[in-house]
C-alpha cells in the first residue's frame, strides 16, 4: 500500500530481475497534473496477472512490462501513467479513471505500448480514453480490439513523434499510420499490418514494397493501379 505517500513526491518502488506478480492489489496516491504520483521503477521483465491497481499507477523504468487481466481504477485522475519503459503490453485489462483513463508521456526515452482487448471508462465525457503525448519522445502505440464507454474516442495524439497502429515503415525505420502516406514519402516500404482500402491505390513512381506476408485488400475494382513505366517491385504479399 503506497497510497499514503506525500502527494507531490513522485515516489517509485524499485523492482528488478524477472518477476511475476499474481492476484495482488497495489494502492497508490490519486495523482494530479503536476506530478506523476507513485509507481514502480526498475529494469528487467515484469509480469502482472489478475492484479488490481488503485490510484494513479506510474510505470517508470527501462523494462518489459506485461499486464494480463488487470484492473486500473482512479476516481480522481488517470488510472495509469506510462512514463518510461522499453515495452508495455496490456492484455484484457480494464481502466476506469477521471479525465482520461490512461496517459502515455515519454520524457526518458522512446516508448512502445500495446493495448489488446482492453476496456476504458471515465466520468469525463469529453476526453479520449488514452492521452498520448509524443512531443518529447518517439512513441509507438498499438490499440487493438479495445472499447470505451462514456469517452470521446479511444485515443488522442499530441506531438509529431507519435504513431498509433503503424501499418508500414520505410528503409530508415520511419513509421507510417497510413499506407498512402508511406507510398508518398518513401521509395522502399515494408508492411507491418494488413491494408484495407475503399479505393484503388495508385503507384506512380519507382518503389519497392515488401509485403511482409501481409495482405492489401480493396473494395474497389482492384487494389493497386501501377501508373508508371519505372521500376516497381512488390514481394511477399499474401
Amino acid at each position: 500500500d503506497f497510497s499514503n505517500f506525500p502527494a507531490a513526491s513522485n515516489y517509485a518502488f524499485p523492482i528488478s530481475g524477472t518477476t511475476t506478480f499474481k492476484n495482488i492489489t497495489f494502492k497508490f496516491p490519486a495523482g494530479s497534473s503536476s506530478y506523476l504520483s507513485a509507481g514502480l521503477v526498475g529494469e528487467g521483465e515484469f509480469t502482472f496477472e489478475n492484479c488490481a491497481f488503485e490510484g494513479c499507477f506510474t510505470i517508470n523504468g527501462k523494462a518489459e512490462w506485461a499486464f494480463n487481466t488487470c484492473e486500473f481504477t482512479n476516481n480522481d485522475y488517470y488510472a495509469s501513467f506510462v512514463y518510461a519503459a522499453k515495452e508495455v503490453v496490456f492484455t484484457e485489462c480494464s481502466f476506469s479513471g477521471k479525465d482520461r483513463a490512461a496517459k502515455i508521456y515519454g520524457d526518458g526515452g522512446d516508448l512502445y505500448v500495446e493495448y489488446h482487448n482492453c476496456e476504458f471508462t471515465s466520468t469525463t465525457t469529453n476526453k479520449a480514453a488514452i492521452a498520448i503525448d509524443a512531443t518529447s519522445a518517439n512513441t509507438i502505440v498499438i490499440v487493438d480490439e479495445c472499447s470505451q464507454t462514456n469517452m470521446n474516442g479511444l485515443y488522442s495524439l499530441d506531438g509529431t513523434k507519435g504513431v498509433v497502429n503503424p501499418v508500414a515503415k520505410d528503409n530508415n525505420g520511419k513509421l507510417y499510420s497510413s499506407f498512402e502516406a508511406a507510398l508518398e514519402a518513401s521509395s522502399t516500404i515494408e508492411l507491418l499490418a494488413d491494408i484495407e482500402s475503399g479505393d484503388i491505390i495508385t503507384i506512380n513512381k519507382n518503389i519497392t514494397i515488401n509485403g511482409n506476408n501481409k495482405t492489401i485488400n480493396s473494395t474497389a475494382a482492384r487494389a493497386i493501379n501501377i501508373a508508371t513505366e519505372g521500376e516497381v517491385t512488390i514481394k511477399n504479399l499474401i
